[in-house]
């Protein structure tokens, strides 16, 4: 059983609904550099933890014989995941006090699937999302919006950066703003 809360009550940094964390994803090609930028200003003004993931494909597994065991392999995605990933904060985060603050992981798996796993325990998801007039949401961002136990929040690329008074009170458009949760 899920208890009832608001929409407002969840992102209202000034409840104190609980100390779960804001998760952000993070891609490699710079889509998240404002999605991080506003979590983790907002994560600070409400005193809540910020978590910043990326996701790497799955390890590759040889056959390594008639055993039926096979051999896990480093993959080189999770070295670059790893790099992009720090990269990507550092680009985003240029305060040393804002980036220590971040805790960073990488994920193995799809992505839709790993982001749903981090925001099982989250006061709220961050994800970058399609810039431009039409500001089209991408697959992965409407599939976490329609399946996530947390609000989900879609900062567009390219937008200015975030004020604190704006992450005390987040007002992002409704095209911005998914509820999607058991309680809703």
């Amino acid at each position: 059983m899920h208890a009832t809360i608001s929409a407002a009550a969840a992102l209202d940094p000034t409840t104190g609904f609980d100390d779960r964390p804001v998760v952000v994803g993070v891609d490699a090609r710079g889509a998240s550099d404002a999605a991080i930028a506003w979590a983790v200003t907002f994560a600070r003004s409400a005193g809540r933890p910020i978590r910043a993931v990326m996701v790497a494909s799955s390890p590759t597994v040889f056959p390594s014989g008639l055993d039926g065991f096979g051999l896990v392999m480093p993959d080189p995605d999770l070295f670059e995941a790893s790099v992009a990933l720090e990269r990507a904060l550092d680009r985003a985060l240029p305060d040393p006090e804002a980036r220590a603050a971040v805790q960073s992981r990488i994920l193995v798996g799809g992505v839709s699937d790993c982001l749903l796993r981090e925001a099982e325990d989250a006061s709220l998801l961050v994800l970058g999302g399609a810039s431009g007039r039409r500001r089209r949401l991408l697959s992965t961002a409407k599939t976490v919006m329609s399946r996530a136990a947390c609000p989900v929040v879609v900062v567009p690329t390219g937008g200015p950066p975030p004020t604190p008074d704006r992450a005390r009170r987040p007002e992002p458009r409704a095209a911005e703003l998914a509820m999607s949760a058991p309680w809703l």
